[in-house]
């Protein structure tokens, strides 16, 4: 158990949530039983994707697109994948910074690999990539005794930042589209959408503790709901966390923030650098165009964003004037990537919990 020596005043004096370890029920209670979803909500959403990528393949010529991509060499495919690592360090060291703002100092290395394993179950769950958080709490309590609480504030922190600096930049984004005389009217919506994020970010910063407000504030009979008391207790405990790290710990999350934007901006640079390997002439701009459409497709409810990706890659390929086949080999070059490092992550998941199965219930049990 690695802990820096600077954890007091970070501590409010709670109740520590009691959740069971990966493999443990609790005696005399029968395991849950996962909640599952209308499978019409399902059947649509997979029509959905289905529709999509028969638009794509229909529209424009697979092989003409993975020509494109076998032209690329050696090197160009090692630095793509490096710069990729770098920017999935970038993640690793946001929420390292956090954990460090609670008292916990964790392992460079394993602080990459558990947040590869976090992208690696985020990006094969249905949703706007998210799913993974579980892993975010779960593998530094049980490989390095950080409590619940202060694992599930960091996770809290972690996801806030990520999401102001997401909306942000696709805010910018759209933005720059508009100057391009391009049609966005997404814009005022993700400024909005920024806006969120900050405020409660401010709020906390100030002392207060808004989900718990808001569940405080729920009627007298919901509040008898043992499931809802040890949700209300949790993120009481969970804010109170966040409050003294935004409080006491500033610098950690304007460092945290700091290596976001860095991180946002290999990001760009990756997507320039994958279209002029495939024979794109784009600029900084029209890279930064593309990159934005793309991360809005992965915040739609299909599974990393499938079918989505792949028509937004083409459409603004052909909407900027180049080869829109050159849209779905950047989109087949883009799944290969995520494939592959979320792959991995899911064998880091596994490995660090002991097997798939302590995997699979250990999420579950976080649902």
């Amino acid at each position: 158990m690695n802990r820096s020596s600077d954890r007091r005043g970070l501590e409010p004096p709670l109740q520590a949530l009691t959740a069971p370890e990966v493999g443990e029920q609790s005696e005399g209670k029968a395991p849950a039983e996962p909640r599952k979803g209308s499978p019409w909500l399902t059947i649509l959403g997979w029509l959905v994707v289905l529709g999509l990528l028969w638009w794509v393949l229909r529209s424009f010529p697979l092989m003409e697109s993975l020509q494109a991509i076998g032209r690329l060499t050696v090197a160009q495919i090692v630095l793509l994948l490096t710069i990729n690592l770098i920017i999935i360090g970038t993640y690793a060291v946001r929420w390292g910074l956090i954990l460090l703002g609670h008292g916990y100092r964790l392992p460079v290395f394993a602080v990459m690999g558990y947040r590869l394993a976090t992208f690696g179950l985020s990006y094969f769950t249905p949703g706007p990539q998210v799913g993974g958080e579980a892993l975010q709490i779960i593998l530094p309590r049980t490989k390095h005794a950080v409590p619940t609480s202060v694992a599930t504030a960091a996770v809290g922190l972690d996801k806030l930042v990520e999401l102001a600096m997401n909306f942000a930049f696709v805010a910018a984004g759209l933005l720059v589209a508009v100057e391009l005389n391009l049609n966005a009217p997404l814009l005022l919506l993700s400024w909005a959408l920024v806006g969120l994020p900050l405020i409660f970010l401010i709020l906390l910063w100030l002392g207060h503790q808004p989900f718990t407000v808001l569940l405080a504030a729920l009627p007298d009979r919901w509040q008898q709901n043992p499931g809802l008391r040890r949700l209300q207790e949790g993120v009481a405990e969970s804010e109170a966390h966040a409050v003294a790290l935004c409080q006491r710990k500033p610098w950690h999350l304007f460092w945290a923030f700091t290596v976001t934007a860095a991180g946002w901006f290999l990001v760009i640079l990756e997507a320039w650098l994958m279209l002029q390997f495939l024979g794109a002439n784009v600029t900084l701009n029209q890279a930064f165009i593309i990159i934005t459409a793309a991360r809005i497709a992965f915040l739609l409810p299909l599974p990393g964003g499938l079918g989505a990706l792949e028509a937004s890659l083409v459409f603004m390929l052909e909407l900027l004037d180049f080869n829109p086949a050159l849209g779905l080999s950047l989109a087949l070059l883009v799944r290969a990537r995520d494939v592959l490092f979320g792959a991995l992550g899911l064998l880091i998941g596994a490995a660090a919990l002991g097997n798939w199965s302590n995997l699979w219930s250990a999420t579950k049990s976080h649902d």
